[in-house]
């Protein structure tokens, strides 16, 4: 994974660790980390009915750690 990008500026010293990569239904999307549980993204990111079902692969990458580190999240 890349270093995110924040008001035009590489993130390279991780000043925004909770802005990160959304990896849902085979698109990506940016989305922000609001609560351990619950993350903000786009509507436009869950417009896909695949997105909905209960087993559907969703993924959360943080800042700049490598994509083994992935951390998955589901719906509540």
């Amino acid at each position: 994974m890349v270093a995110p990008i924040a008001y035009g500026t590489t993130d390279v010293g991780n000043l925004w660790p909770e802005v990160g990569q959304l990896q849902l239904a085979g698109g990506l999307c940016t989305a922000t980390l609001v609560t351990p549980r619950y993350v903000l993204s786009a509507s436009h990111c869950f417009t896909t009915t695949s997105i909905w079902n209960r087993n559907a692969s969703v993924v959360f990458d943080m800042g700049v750690a490598p994509l083994r580190q992935r951390q998955g999240v589901g719906f509540s």
